[in-house]
């Protein structure tokens, strides 16, 4: 096969993985709204899912491409179709709030190219579910004080105590699915991630 063809249908494979991710990710953002299963606040399984796209699309443009995609067409799927309330898409706070939301999941893409980097040790998929949870909590929160809360210090303070449980949830969900999506993987692979750290 020349090199121009496999250079094809790598590009085929990723634009295949690419789809398939974007369609889980927009699965795994309704299911906590379908009333099929009853889960707490935050803990989903989007976040190892824009880890484990990370990780199989290895290239950065798409790894970032496929959350945002994914996170836009289920708000709007929400908002439009089950909620009926496409004319909140229009208001700058609720856009500017979902938007950040958005970019946050992005920021799970490249974590997952890492983790790829990293041969897929738990340590480093750990610290990934650790590194993703918390930015997501502390900018998806700020953005939350500063589109709909009054602008004081003491405000800020409650926004994020208040968002403490949530917190909780979004990390232990990342690591519960993470963990289920890694481990499966390396078992049809037929080896164990590593528990050693590698260098980049």
């Amino acid at each position: 096969m020349s090199s121009a063809a496999s250079d094809h249908n790598s590009k085929f494979s990723q634009l295949l993985i690419a789809a398939v991710m974007v369609g889980a990710l927009i699965v795994a953002k309704l299911i906590p709204v379908s009333n099929l299963v009853e889960l707490p606040w935050n803990f989903s399984a989007v976040g190892g899912l824009c880890l484990m796209a990370g990780s199989l699309l290895l290239d950065r443009r798409y790894a970032i491409a496929v959350p945002v995609i994914a996170m836009m067409m289920g708000d709007i799927y929400l908002n439009a179709i089950r909620y009926h309330t496409a004319h909140s898409l229009t208001n700058p706070a609720v856009l500017g709030v979902m938007m950040t939301v958005w970019c946050c999941f992005a920021f799970y893409g490249p974590l997952g190219v890492w983790i790829a980097k990293m041969k897929r040790s738990w340590i480093s998929i750990g610290l990934a579910c650790l590194a993703g949870s918390t930015v997501f909590f502390l900018v998806t929160n700020f953005a939350d004080f500063l589109f709909f809360r009054v602008h004081t210090w003491g405000e800020l303070v409650r926004c994020y105590y208040d968002a403490i449980p949530f917190y909780r949830n979004s990390l232990l969900s990342d690591l519960t699915f993470a963990s289920m999506l890694y481990g499966g993987w390396a078992l049809v692979e037929g080896t164990q991630p590593t528990t050693e750290q590698h260098g980049v």
